[in-house]
């Protein structure tokens, strides 16, 4: 699974095909061109700056610099352009100093840059480039892929020995030269282990020149963090049943482009309709890329309809994609909530969205489908700008019928006044401003009275909304 939805299995002999130029790389920035691109960091804001500044136990800038030439060699020539104070964007608590120096001679460029630990001093990062470092005219290399791996192991050993040890080789290739397939760079990527097993998102990158042997790029990442013991796992067999039980492997004819013109097509299988990527080691739930549980699939089979008068409404509903659940149960015969029914209605109009209550997740992620659901309903005209708040209240039939009535755009001929008339007995309980939305729902066949009664003020149940919202698109408009 390294290469997550990338994934593709050989149909006809069972083997993972490896060579579709599908590369992942799980630290932010690392693995890249090293050479040409400066590591992604986030300045401080003037505030923060005042802030760190006094901090007692961050290097100066002179310290700093002082560290970094104990490790690179910077050339008399070359005129320092940079130095400022920054943090690691993926780990803000780090802070460190960047330099950085070029030349002014354009027949022999060359530039230097480099990071350094504001606490500890510790190099974090090394770029070097040079106008040599360009093709030498079609040579070979005078070191062996096993040599520069040699060096650049060497060059960790000599700044992190202690963390050597806890690290092992990930991924090693080469930056070929031009067509000629001449290796001018070797590039190694080392993780992190922790309890002799792999973290992601820490480790070591190296480059080192094919032509001189030396290391020209270093990048290291090691964070501060507490890690969980590794107790009480799910073995590698119930890890795969658990990763494989909501979706599986899926049938695939698909074409994929190699080297040299190749790009024959080819049978695979490939995962389908997976959540994610990840499943926790101890329960075997996936989690999202925060490490927080996924919730359930939704359903749209219910356990709690059988012999309800909306049970065909509510099946209906749900083969249309307007009603799913999470934990397979309706609740036809619980109270509907205003924000529930514009839910139902939104999607009624070919607007799915994502339900606002989802189990297991934080209060910003609830929050931001309930706005998505209340500016679909605002721009679809269900609801008015000073309709959105209450919106957990339940809903009466009367209320009912308006949201209905404004999801038909039938509401600017509700609103007309003295065209109405309502021959229920309870008429005299509904406003004037009102009668035109229960007359309309009662005519269109989308509410019925009971007995001669409307009931405006009676509370609407999740199955009898149901049942409306199917009557409300069998409208001819």
């Amino acid at each position: 699974m390294k290469n997550g939805s990338g994934l593709l299995i050989d149909a006809l002999t069972g083997k993972v095909i490896d060579d579709h130029g599908y590369y992942y790389y799980d630290r932010g920035g690392m693995g890249g061109d090293m050479a040409m691109e400066k590591p992604v960091k986030q300045d401080l804001t003037p505030a923060e700056q005042a802030e760190v500044d006094k901090l007692k136990n961050l290097l100066s800038a002179e310290k700093a610099l002082e560290q970094v030439k104990k490790v690179i060699h910077i050339p008399s020539d070359l005129k320092q352009g940079e130095s400022r104070l920054s943090y690691d964007y993926q780990y803000p608590e780090q802070k460190q100093w960047n330099f950085y120096w070029s030349s002014e001679k354009e027949s022999s460029y060359q530039s230097i840059s480099a990071s350094v630990d504001a606490v500890t001093g510790e190099l974090v990062s090394f770029n070097k480039w040079q106008k040599e470092y360009e093709e030498p005219a079609g040579k070979q290399p005078r070191f062996t892929e096993e040599q520069a791996q040699k060096a650049a192991e060497d060059f960790i050993k000599k700044q992190q020995s202690r963390r050597f040890a806890e690290i092992k080789l990930e991924h090693s290739w080469s930056v070929n030269y031009s067509a000629k397939g001449i290796p001018g760079i070797y590039r190694f990527s080392y993780v992190r282990l922790v309890n002799n097993i792999p973290f992601g998102n820490n480790g070591f990158d190296v480059e080192v020149n094919a032509y001189t042997g030396e290391v020209t790029g270093y990048r290291m990442a090691w964070w501060n963090l507490s890690f969980p013991k590794p107790a009480a796992l799910l073995d590698k067999e119930k890890a795969v049943s658990a990763f494989l039980a909501d979706g599986g492997l899926a049938l695939d004819y698909i074409r994929i482009y190699r080297e040299k013109n190749d790009s024959r097509v080819s049978l695979v299988y490939r995962l389908k309709d997976c959540p994610s990527y990840m499943i926790d080691a101890q329960t075997g739930k996936y989690l999202n890329w925060n490490g927080e549980p996924i919730p359930p699939r939704k359903t749209d089979t219910f356990t709690d309809i059988a012999g309800h008068p909306a049970e065909n409404d509510i099946k209906q509903l749900a083969r249309a994609n307007i009603v799913k659940s999470d934990d397979g149960k309706f609740y036809p015969d619980r109270n509907i909530t205003k924000l529930e029914a514009l839910e139902m209605l939104v999607a009624s109009r070919g607007w799915y969205m994502e339900p606002p209550y989802r189990m297991l997740q934080d209060g910003k992620e609830q929050e931001e489908q309930r706005k998505r659901l209340i500016n679909a309903a605002l721009s679809l005209g269900i609801i008015t700008a000073d309709e959105t708040k209450d919106l957990d209240k339940e809903l009466t039939r009367l209320e009912m019928a308006r949201l209905m009535i404004n999801t038909l755009d039938y509401d600017g001929a509700a609103r007309i006044a003295g065209i109405y008339t309502l021959k229920t007995k309870d008429a005299n309980l509904i406003p004037q401003d009102m009668k035109g939305y229960a007359a309309l729902s009662l005519g269109l066949g989308l509410q019925s009275d009971h007995k001669g009664f409307y009931a405006p003020h009676e509370k609407v149940t999740r199955g009898f909304a149901a049942m409306s919202v199917v009557r409300m698109l069998k409208v001819q408009k």
